[in-house]
């Protein structure tokens, strides 16, 4: 994702250039050596055109930067949630075993209530 907007922008940049000049193009002309020759308003443009790129690569730099970021804040709340997630499940797992050893104990304590209840009498039964 971030390479394609990175690409994106590159491209915008690339093809925008050539609409910032004013340079005419008849007014370059070719040397006999194979070089070429070009008004000093076209030397101007380049320079104009160099110093908006310098710019737009920070831009772009920073555009990445905040990019990484995003997605590094993305894969924290990401953790954050499975980590929120992973503490509920313990949470709930032990209020039902609480609950399931809640039911459990109120039959142990009436059983023994029975059992209690039966040695006092059996006891009481044994004063006489």
């Amino acid at each position: 994702m971030k390479r394609t907007i990175s690409f994106f922008l590159l491209l915008l940049i690339t093809l925008n250039q050539p609409l910032f000049a004013a340079c005419e193009v008849a007014k370059i002309k070719k040397q006999q050596d194979g070089t070429y020759s070009y008004p000093v308003d076209c030397h101007a443009d380049y320079g104009r055109l160099k110093k908006v790129e310098v710019e737009r690569e920070k831009q772009v730099a920073l555009l990445n930067k905040t990019i990484e970021l995003k997605d590094l804040a993305l894969d924290t709340s990401l953790k954050r949630v499975e980590i929120w997630q992973k503490s509920t499940y313990k949470v709930e797992d032990r209020l039902l075993k609480f609950e399931r050893n809640s039911d459990t104990m109120k039959w142990i304590y009436f059983g023994l209530g029975i059992l209690t209840m039966s040695a006092a009498v059996h006891g009481a039964s044994k004063i006489k």
